[in-house]
């Protein structure tokens, strides 16, 4: 088995690195990558490494003057690639959870490859978006999973909405809508249904602690979403989510 290669996230890799060219030699100035790699993920010369922005990702082999200074990294190109958005589209909508576990939401999102999430703001949601700042702290979860994953496309994460204008805004959508809350009918039925039609775009929205209202389950349901359910437990959000959009995610491909 070989050895377990790092993806690093570089930001402004695709202008840095414009051209960068397979087999030829470079160097990027980026002290606090350079720390990462000899002093948290403790590589060695010739250890190859992936790095990655919103546009490509390049894997390259570490040369011996990197460990000479402190600041430099210089390595070999051995790949260039352009990042590939994951097939189906998936427009993926929670609803607001609690901060933690939003944020393990996020972090198992980003990994199996949503496209958009729009977080959602029901009539059960209980507590308050943080703004910049909490966004911001996503951001930077989304970059663990994506190096964690090799998902190299960064979902496109909004602010949230109430879910009326959630609605309304996917009234339009040329895809499949899905929303998960306890009490409709298992997701195994429309599998084979989902399995055997290619779809271009599917939108996932999942209820909060507590499932929907019964008017907001009817308001969804009236705006083209279908109704289903995970399992006969109850699983907290964050588990639905992946449950769910791994499944979705493990079929459309």
């Amino acid at each position: 088995m070989g050895k377990h290669i790092f993806s690093i996230y570089v930001e402004d890799l695709s202008i840095v690195l414009a051209d960068a060219q397979i087999d030829k030699e470079f160097e990027l100035k980026d002290k606090k990558t350079h720390n990462r790699i000899t002093q948290v993920l403790r590589l060695e010369k010739e250890d190859q490494v992936i790095f990655f922005d919103d546009h490509i990702n390049i894997k390259i082999q570490l040369l011996d003057k990197t460990f000479e200074n402190n600041k430099f990294i210089y390595a070999t190109v051995l790949e260039k690639n352009e990042n590939k958005e994951l097939k189906p589209e998936i427009i993926l909508c929670p609803s607001l959870i609690k901060k933690h576990s939003f944020e393990d939401l996020i972090y198992n999102a980003a990994s199996m490859g949503a496209t958009i999430i729009r977080p959602v703001i029901t009539e059960k949601v209980q507590r308050k978006w943080g703004f910049e700042k909490e966004k911001e702290r996503l951001e930077k979860i989304m970059i663990a999973a994506c190096e964690q994953s090799k998902n190299y496309v960064m979902p496109e994460l909004h602010s949230p909405v109430k879910l009326p204008v959630l609605l309304k805004g996917l009234e339009n959508l040329a895809g499949k809508k899905i929303f998960f809350n306890a009490n409709q009918k298992p997701l195994m039925e429309i599998i084979p249904d989902l399995a055997s039609h290619k779809v271009g775009k599917i939108c996932l929205f999942f209820g909060p602690e507590g499932g929907l209202t019964q008017q907001e389950i009817l308001l969804t349901k009236t705006k083209g979403f279908e109704g289903c359910s995970l399992t006969k437990t109850i699983l907290r959000s964050q588990e639905a989510v992946t449950v769910g959009l791994g499944v979705v995610r493990s079929i459309l491909r």
